[in-house]
C-alpha cells in the first residue's frame, strides 16, 4: 500500500478511536461537545493535509518497463508506449524489446499520437 493511502487510513483510524474514547468519557455539556468536535475536526485536517501532501514520490503515471519482441505483418508493432500523453501525467519507457514490422509502424519506445 502506498504512502498516501497509508497516512489517510491512520488518520481515519485516529478519528475513530478518538470519537470513541470521547464517548465513553462522561460531561455532555455544550463546550464539551464542541472540544470534541474540534479535536476530530483537527485530527482529520492534519491527517488530510499530509496526505494531500505526499507525492508519488516522483514515480511515473504510465510505466513500460522490460518488454520482449513484437512482429508485425500488414500492422504495426509496439514493444514501448503509443499513445497520448494526458495533461499532468508523465510516461517512462525503459528496456523495451526489438520491434518488426512489414507494412506498419515499429515502436520501441515512445510514440506521442
Amino acid at each position: 500500500m502506498k504512502t498516501r493511502r497509508w497516512t489517510l487510513l491512520v488518520t481515519c483510524v485516529v478519528v475513530a478511536v478518538l470519537a470513541g474514547a470521547f464517548m465513553i468519557t462522561q460531561g455532555e455539556t455544550a463546550s464539551r461537545i464542541a472540544m470534541i468536535a474540534s479535536t476530530l475536526a483537527c485530527v482529520a485536517a492534519v491527517g488530510v493535509g499530509l496526505w494531500s501532501g505526499l507525492s508519488g514520490g516522483g514515480q511515473p503515471d504510465f510505466a513500460v518497463r522490460d518488454t520482449g519482441t513484437a512482429r508485425g505483418v500488414l500492422g504495426d508493432a509496439v514493444t514501448g508506449y503509443r499513445g497520448t500523453k494526458r495533461q499532468n501525467r508523465s510516461v517512462t519507457v525503459e528496456n523495451t524489446g526489438d520491434a518488426d514490422s512489414i507494412g506498419g509502424s515499429a515502436i520501441t519506445g515512445y510514440s506521442d499520437e
